[in-house]
């Protein structure tokens, strides 16, 4: 098991939106949108156009055609499923779809999961967030709960209707990894009486690489970072 590597932090929405072999890797924190994403952008275009309401409007058909409040709204909106923000609920309810996934396809729900937000996971399930939603690396949101640790999120996922064989490790396989299957506190009789065990999962878009880490010049440090200057 390779270590998992550290969630980048940028958000940049794009369209059509490995693990080492055993790993739950962390999901990727760069944004871009799926298809729905266009959708809420359009209707985000509608709202601030003054033109005529009436002329019919294509949805977006790259991320460079997005506008620039729908990005910086998708930015918003993953950072609230990582940092345990309700106000994201607050928008699913306003209209903005529960299943939205980054560039990584990286849901609202996995981005929670994976950072141990249980108050923002259960009211996520109940508002249509897809349980079984895998993201571009073939990760479920239960194994990443599994891998870090969280057998809360992990109950409520399970409860929610999560699927423990479902994804690339699947969440029965990493917690047999780590020894938390088996035992008093392990997850076998959890897993093995989930409602949604065998109900299979949602594939996302194959993950895209990240733009701003592929403009990024060698050696010069994370996007948005200067490089350190000489020491002597």
């Amino acid at each position: 098991m390779s270590p998992v590597p550290a969630p980048p932090t940028q958000e940049r929405p794009a369209t059509p939106t490995q693990t080492p072999a055993g790993a739950a890797a962390a999901p990727d924190e760069a944004t871009a949108a799926a298809p729905s994403i266009a959708e809420a952008a359009t209707e985000a275009a509608h709202a601030t156009q003054q033109g005529d309401a009436a002329q019919p409007q294509r949805p977006p058909a790259s991320a460079a055609e997005l506008p620039a409040a729908a990005l910086d709204l998708a930015a918003r909106l993953f950072q609230m499923a990582r940092t345990n923000d309700a106000q994201l609920l607050d928008y699913i309810r306003a209209g903005v779809p529960p299943n939205m996934l980054n560039n990584r396809g990286d849901s609202f729900l996995m981005l929670a999961a994976y950072h141990g937000h249980t108050d923002l996971v259960a009211p996520l399930l109940e508002l249509g967030a897809d349980a079984n939603q895998l993201n571009g690396r073939g990760q479920s949101c239960v194994a990443g709960a599994v891998f870090k640790d969280f057998p809360e999120v992990v109950r409520a996922l399970i409860a929610g209707g999560a699927d423990p064989l479902a994804g690339q490790p699947n969440a029965e396989d990493t917690a047999r990894m780590f020894n938390k299957l088996d035992g008093d506190a392990g997850f076998a009789a959890l897993f093995a009486q989930a409602p949604g065990r065998g109900a299979g999962s949602t594939p996302a878009p194959a993950a895209v690489e990240d733009r701003e880490e592929a403009r990024r010049v060698p050696g010069s440090g994370p996007v948005g970072e200067q490089p350190a200057p000489a020491s002597g």
